[in-house]
């Protein structure tokens, strides 16, 4: 769980490697909804260093369905573990009723990454990952995808890597036991069956 406390030195850590002195861009108007109002504090001061406008501040999800009918603002940031009603729900009320109207999640976890974005999330990120991308997104409609497409790339290669660690370490041992305790030729053909599957079975689950 993170604390306040840990979200403000999470947000701080990301101003060092922020957007400061971002082009002249049009005033983008912005609601926040978290349930934390140091973590809201600190994100609006953030915002408004970088000429973007918050116009509100919301608790939880039903707050932020008013605040959003009232304030119309441009984009929504959003938490997910908010009391009354969670941000995914709130996400898919707001884009039922607004299909237009952006949100991003900034949340805690990784875990609501994909039931977010089926809720109607134009991006996800988790506090802490950097302030410079969720400013890039926020100033630039339809970044969030592009970024999504790389940040899924980049999951796929590494479970790719991962899945060729395995299966090469599996075989190697494999072969070492055969090595050890050495079978009769009439075994080979079974042995080579078992070998190839064993290896498969290993590509199949290893990069999970």
């Amino acid at each position: 769980m993170i604390t306040p406390q840990r979200e403000t030195a999470l947000l701080r850590s990301d101003l060092s490697n922020g957007a400061s002195g971002s082009p002249n861009h049009r005033v983008t108007r912005v609601l926040i909804v978290d349930d934390s109002p140091r973590f809201r504090v600190e994100l609006r001061g953030l915002l408004e260093l970088e000429d973007i406008q918050v116009v509100g501040e919301a608790g939880n999800g039903w707050e932020a369905l008013s605040l959003t009918e009232t304030l119309n603002p441009d984009l929504i940031l959003m938490d997910q573990n908010m009391p009354a009603l969670s941000g995914i729900d709130a996400t898919r009320r707001i884009k039922q009723a607004k299909p237009d109207r952006r949100v991003v999640f900034v949340a805690a976890e990784e875990a609501w990454r994909q039931e977010a974005m089926r809720a109607g999330a134009e991006g996800y990120f988790v506090k802490g990952e950097g302030f410079d991308q969720l400013l890039r997104v926020i100033l630039q409609p339809g970044l969030a995808g592009a970024l999504q497409y790389q940040r899924e790339g980049h999951k796929q290669r590494r479970s790719v890597l991962r899945r060729v660690g395995v299966t090469l370490a599996g075989m190697a041992v494999f072969a070492l036991f055969l090595i050890v305790f050495p079978l009769p030729p009439q075994w080979f053909p079974a042995i080579a069956l078992l070998f190839a599957t064993f290896s498969f079975v290993l590509y199949l689950f290893g990069g999970e």
